[in-house]
């Protein structure tokens, strides 16, 4: 509220509001893995990727997107764990497969590039 007016376009509840302690905060904000199906082939299991990883593929990896595609694919696959030789292996796998994955990660990591990896992958480029 501005000097005792609603701030426009934002409708005040008369209920008191409750805040969410520090552990239900952290909890709801860390995010859990979750099955993926891999069209085709199976179930695998992703997780979110952590504000530190995120920021840490962006700086690397800003300015090409399949690579960005790719690691964020490697990070966030918790199951089945791949050995630094498999990660080598995934490099020649099919690009949808990995795009898929990848897309998964970032909708539950809440990274914006899931919704421009979806316009891409639809434009055929």
């Amino acid at each position: 509220m501005r000097n005792n007016r609603p701030i426009r376009g934002i409708a005040m509840d008369k209920q008191k509001l409750t805040y969410l302690s520090a552990d239900d905060f952290l909890a709801g904000v860390m995010g859990e893995a979750v099955d993926y199906q891999v069209k085709g082939l199976g179930w695998v299991k992703v997780r979110p990727l952590e504000y530190a990883e995120v920021q840490k593929l962006y700086s690397k990896y800003e300015k090409d997107v399949m690579a960005l595609t790719f690691h964020v694919a490697v990070a966030g696959l918790a199951e089945p764990k791949l050995t630094g030789d498999q990660v080598t292996q995934l490099e020649k796998a099919r690009a949808g497969v990995i795009t898929d994955i990848s897309k998964r990660i970032m909708e539950l990591s809440g990274m914006s590039e899931a919704a421009e990896l979806e316009n891409l992958a639809g434009s055929g480029s």
